[in-house]
């Protein structure tokens, strides 16, 4: 069974997040430290000393260097200097934020950190996140990385944003961590992340499980982008898919520049002001993106307005970010979040009034935006109160991505749906309109589609006309009620038509109690078809004939030409034509049927052009003068839809009859007459015998 491209989407993207989360807590690295607070209890530092002399790192694991450091404003301490610190300052904090201290500045920090007198079996590594926005970074004295290039002067430090893993730390009982700090590029200045201490291989676990989730969310906001770049290209009247893949592009970016800061690993050397702005930057799209996709899943009055200005005022944000200095832009980032929340306020108004209106789908959007909001919501709280667990973010991002891609191939899948079951409903319209505009007209119109034509559209083509109508049914009608005629016909044309397209024909016209069909190349299929016409008459009577009905006779013409096909009238009616000579020709011979009492006549023009006619048994009944014709005619009658006994006797009597036609035309009277009586005592029931005889008499 084919399965719909929002369970495909959604099977692969579940597959991707539960082999690759199995993988990581199976291989123990995705261990965090806030969750050993739990374990470990509230260790933090007071007034700059972190005590670990009971802290078992070989059970516990990794720890965060959280509480309170010494900071020494305006100075880069040196190892072993007196504690006077001008104020104790939390760690994951903005010098700014709650500090009091100028975001451009510079100082130093000091943790005295007491260890277990129990040495682990693996040494101990440090691992360090962002910082702001440049350090260096000493343990006991010695220089153990550094993080940029700190300097009490805008002019020689040199910030940068990074992550990684330090050197083996030299065992001691106690030890003195100085972080000499300075920030000249962003206005959030100081320790903005807490340092992690901890065995070698968890340290490295809980880097490297970092880094690869980051390069896991870039993938699949990647692959999710393209997906829905390529369902905009096939559908491009739909832009959400459009904006679907430009905010799930501009956040799979962003991974590329948070927490671990993969950038860095990628472009070795690149400087902090190509990070910060594409981190920025991401920001700033991400919030029109996703406001432009709510618009055009759910357009309204409120949508239009909050669309316009998301985009002028992330464009805007854009802008400064792209052209103006890092701290500057920084400096404007808390309004542009204000405007965002803003922006985010409005956009659940949105989706609580699809919701509430049950628009399709809604349900769904809305349990996404809810799940981003509230794990936003809940990583806010625990950056205010120090809660002891780990960032909901990156998972409500990944969980909100996929239920609004699921929704978008859901709306999707729908759409094609809708598309399939209107092609379904086109084509049920074409095959009606079918039935009044034939296929074959339009390809002789070199036409696809009905919707095609024009009016004026025509073509000149060689064709063979067949003229059917049946004898004496005005009588008929006279004597029988609407229904019954109605009846009667469509039951006689029932019978005509597949004759007519199992021999390469296709009916022109329906006129009343007749039929024009043409016939394109030779004439063959043409004399076939009245045939197998007069057979299937033949077995109607035969019908009729059960039920007391008198039987029904037809006649049919047939002419062979050049014919105009087009459309004539005008632009709100029109209707396909045939233009020709050849049409009342066939028309004329199929009138002369009356006057010779047979069934099929055909013009000479319509015997040159038949190939493969040695099944018809042909026999000329002479030249004549029709309506319209300056010249006379050849009429040929074809005798093989006689009845057996008519048709013996014509054939008996077939050399005698032409021979008398000849010699008519020839002017010889009276030996023709001799003939023709000859003709009429082998053929009483000879129609064409019976004018002659009178015509001539």
């Amino acid at each position: 069974m084919k399965r719909p491209p929002h369970q495909i989407i959604a099977i692969t993207v579940f597959f991707l997040l539960y082999s690759n989360t199995s993988f990581l807590f199976s291989a123990g690295i995705l261990e965090d430290p806030e969750l050993n607070r739990a374990k470990t209890g509230d260790i933090r530092a007071e007034d700059g000393v972190l005590d670990l002399r009971d802290y078992d790192f070989s059970r516990s694991g990794l720890i965060s260097l959280r509480g309170e450091w010494e900071f020494h404003e305006k100075h880069f301490l040196q190892p072993g200097s007196p504690r006077n610190p001008d104020r104790f300052i939390r760690s994951g904090a903005s010098w700014e934020n709650g500090e009091g201290f100028a975001p451009r500045n510079f100082g130093s920090y000091r943790l005295t950190i007491l260890l277990p007198r129990r040495i682990p079996a693996e040494s101990l590594h440090l691992e360090h996140r962002e910082v702001g926005s440049a350090a260096r970074i000493y343990w006991n004295g010695e220089n153990l990385l550094s993080i940029g290039r700190p300097a009490s002067s805008a002019e020689f430090a040199r910030g940068a944003w990074n992550s990684g893993v330090s050197s083996a730390l030299e065992p001691a009982d106690q030890v003195e961590l100085i972080i000499h700090m300075s920030n000249y590029d962003t206005v959030n200045g100081g320790l903005i992340d807490n340092l992690i201490i901890g065995p070698r291989s968890r340290v490295y676990a809980h880097y490297h499980s970092t880094l690869a989730m980051n390069y896991f969310l870039l993938g699949i906001l990647g692959i999710m982008a393209v997906y829905h770049l390529f369902l905009f290209f096939y559908r491009r009247r739909e832009p959400a898919p459009l904006w679907f893949a430009v905010l799930s592009l501009f956040l799979g970016l962003r991974a590329l520049v948070v927490d671990t800061f993969p950038l860095t690993l990628l472009l070795p050397g690149i400087g902090i002001s190509p990070v910060m702005r594409l981190n920025f930057l991401t920001f700033s799209i991400s919030i029109m993106a996703v406001t432009l996709y709510v618009h055009f899943t759910y357009p309204g009055k409120l949508s239009r307005v909050l669309a316009w200005a998301s985009a002028a005022g992330s464009l805007a944000y854009s802008a400064l970010v792209l052209i103006g200095p890092t701290f500057t832009f920084t400096s404007y980032l808390f309004p542009f979040q204000l405007f965002s929340l803003v922006i985010a306020l409005g956009l659940s108004g949105v989706v609580l009034t699809a919701l509430i209106r049950r628009k399709p789908f809604s349900g769904t959007f809305a349990l996404g935006f809810l799940v981003l909001l509230v794990t936003a919501v809940f990583d806010i709280i625990k950056t205010i109160l120090l809660l002891p667990v780990p960032s909901l973010s990156s998972l409500g991002m990944v969980l909100f991505i996929l239920i609004l891609s699921l929704n978008l191939s859901r709306r999707t899948t729908r759409a094609l749906q809708d598309s399939e079951t209107l092609s379904a409903r086109l084509q049920q319209i074409n095959n009606a309109m079918e039935r009044f505009v034939p296929r074959e007209f339009l390809r002789f119109l070199k036409k696809q589609e009905i919707t095609d034509i024009h009016l004026g559209d025509h073509s000149e083509e060689f064709l063979t006309v067949l003229f059917a109508d049946l004898k004496g049914f005005t009588n008929i009608a006279e004597e029988s009620g609407p229904e019954h005629v109605f009846d009667l016909i469509n039951t006689f044309l029932a019978g005509m038509g597949p004759a007519i397209r199992k021999n390469k024909g296709f009916v022109d016209k329906y006129l009343g109690d007749g039929i024009m069909a043409l016939f394109s190349g030779n004439s063959s299929n043409a004399i076939q078809a009245a045939i197998e016409m007069h057979q299937a008459l033949d077995h109607l009577n035969a019908n009729r004939k059960d039920r007391g009905l008198p039987p029904l006779e037809m006649g049919i013409g047939i002419h062979t030409g050049s014919c105009m096909l087009g459309t004539i009238g005008e632009d709100m009616r029109m209707d396909g034509t045939v233009i020709s000579d050849a049409v009342n020709l066939s028309f004329r011979l199929q009138s002369l049927t009356r006057t010779f009492s047979n069934r099929i006549l055909i013009s000479g023009e319509a015997v040159d052009h038949a190939m493969g006619n040695e099944g018809f048994y042909l026999r000329n009944i002479g030249s004549f003068s029709v309506k319209g014709r300056g010249n006379r005619v050849d009429v040929v009658e074809v005798i093989n839809s006689d009845p057996p006994e008519i048709w013996k006797q014509k054939r008996k009597t077939r050399k005698m009859f032409e021979k008398a036609v000849f010699l008519n035309r020839q002017g010889k009277q009276k030996e023709a007459l001799e003939l023709f009586r000859g003709c009429r005592t082998e053929a009483p029931d000879d129609g064409a015998v019976r004018y002659y005889l009178e015509t001539l008499s």
